[in-house]
């Protein structure tokens, strides 16, 4: 299985990349010697600052940028074909983003106000030949308020229907839901995957994760 590399001079951005890849349960390997590279580093994360020394590596001054950007490479390409991004609407709205058929990362947001931002950097992070951004409709004030900030986009926003898209869990998972709701068509056909298991698993039970190719 594929490593990420870490290699750079500058700590602040080294710390920040570590702290990222850590969360995400994502292996990697910090690089001391450049002329010593183990085959297993599929990509090495560096700093623009930094020197180059390996067609390995992928530059960005952003920390969480330059860590998705590295996901394409895990997977074996260098964009992806298509990015779909879903948003679970509430006070909290749940964001998922699907590169090809996996998840590359899902999550729940504080406050609205964020969405904008976020959606924009997602975007902007993860190079794609495609993008659209599905929006359930069942928190419909809360929608219209999502629809509204991210009005300015000018990729494809279609509503979808995300009925089923909370169960089974007792608590809603706004995460699972907002993947659910970027990959409608397949759970319409199937309904949720998952029965019982616990909230912080449940997408990497019921999807296709990162995870699969490190």
């Amino acid at each position: 299985m594929g490593k990420i590399g870490i290699y750079s001079r500058n700590p602040r951005f080294y710390y920040r990349v570590l702290k990222i890849l850590r969360e995400r349960e994502m292996p990697f390997s910090s690089i001391e010697d450049p002329e010593n590279i183990g085959e297993e580093i599929v990509v090495i994360i560096s700093h623009r600052e930094d020197i180059q020394f390996s067609e390995r590596q992928i530059f960005d001054n952003d920390a969480l940028s330059a860590v998705r950007k590295s996901i394409p490479r895990l997977m074996g390409k260098n964009l992806f074909e298509k990015i779909t991004i879903g948003i679970d609407p509430g006070p909290k709205p749940g964001i998922a983003a699907i590169g090809d058929g996996i998840v590359v990362e899902a999550f729940e947001l504080s406050e609205i106000c964020k969405i904008e931002a976020t959606v924009k950097k997602i975007i902007s992070d993860y190079e794609s030949v495609q993008t659209i951004i599905r929006i359930g409709d069942g928190d419909k004030p809360n929608m219209e308020r999502i629809l509204l900030k991210l009005s300015g986009q000018i990729i494809p926003m279609e509503v979808v229907d995300e009925s089923g898209t909370s169960m089974p869990h007792k608590t809603h998972n706004n995460a699972l839901s907002a993947a659910r709701i970027a990959n409608i068509e397949e759970f319409k056909r199937n309904g949720p995957i998952i029965k019982n298991t616990k909230k912080k698993n449940s997408i990497d039970m019921e999807f296709t994760t990162i995870k699969s190719f490190v």
